[in-house]
């Protein structure tokens, strides 16, 4: 079984979110992260909805079918358990990633507290500092390698 993280960073002021996702193994091993940033004006639960999305979107090109996916958006993983149609921004962005998961093999969604989400919010922070994005496997960004060490540790 594997789990991805995910987290949003918003600078409203710059109309900027930062998208951050991190894949591991059942031993807590990295397997894969995603960094990214978009210039999008938007409230923090949209910011969610869309950094979730392109972290469903990640797991999937990389060819996994099984995953636990965790947020510390409540609001987010509540609504991905309804299943009655939210027709704002953000819910359409969850209408939309439930579609893209209709070809795992399974997947569920978990909420988690921030201080066990830091390095998906550390990644997302420094997506916010960034020109390119970036969608890696195999390797640990050193803006989250501290975080990830505590964690296995």
């Amino acid at each position: 079984m594997y789990k991805m993280n995910w987290d949003a960073a918003l600078n409203q002021s710059r109309g900027l979110i930062g998208i951050g996702g991190l894949i591991r193994d059942s031993k807590g091993q990295v397997l894969g992260f995603l960094r990214a940033k978009r210039s999008l004006i938007v409230s923090p639960f949209v910011a969610e909805a869309y950094a979730m999305m392109m972290a469903v979107l990640f797991y999937k090109e990389a060819g996994f079918q099984t995953i636990i996916f965790e947020g510390d958006s409540l609001q987010v993983v509540e609504r991905m358990h309804k299943s009655k149609g939210d027709w704002s921004q953000g819910g359409l962005i969850i209408e939309d990633t439930k579609k893209v998961l209709e070809d795992f093999v399974s997947w569920k969604f978990s909420h988690t507290k921030r201080d066990s989400n830091m390095a998906a919010h550390e990644l997302a922070k420094n997506a916010l500092l960034s020109d390119q994005d970036l969608y890696v496997l195999e390797e640990i960004p050193s803006c989250i390698r501290h975080v990830v060490q505590l964690k296995v540790l």
